[in-house]
């Protein structure tokens, strides 16, 4: 029960977070970048030592949306902002996502003092 309060929670807040950004930043909609990263969340916490094939999808739709380095700022700002819904979370496990999922591509190494300007395209 507390999982599923947890994850409606970084919906909630992932909505109020991309209706508050401007439309000329990015394309990116946090709510979809929270969505797709909900089933990360036992693997980011340290719940389980493999994210899930449902959470490696996830990370593919997400780096999708990040073509270029104002997307990818958007995507890490969307991450940084639900890191206080989290928990405890295992902030090189979310850099390390896409590697955990075969995928070459990483993330940022976001976490809360991390500067998102500063993520490059990779």
């Amino acid at each position: 029960m507390a999982r599923l309060i947890v994850l409606v929670l970084i919906a909630t807040v992932g909505a109020i977070i991309s209706a508050s950004r401007p439309a000329a930043v990015a394309a990116v909609s946090c709510m979809s970048v929270n969505d797709n990263l909900v089933p990360c969340l036992p693997y980011v916490t340290d719940e389980v030592s493999e994210p899930s094939s449902g959470c490696c999808e996830g990370v593919q739709r997400v780096l999708d949306y990040a073509p270029s380095k104002p997307d990818l700022v958007a995507v890490c700002n969307c991450i940084k902002a639900d890191l206080p819904e989290m928990g405890k979370v295992d902030t090189p496990r979310i850099a390390g996502l896409p590697t955990a999922c075969g995928i070459s591509r990483n993330f940022p190494p976001i976490d809360s003092n991390y500067d998102c300007s500063m993520a490059s395209e990779f």
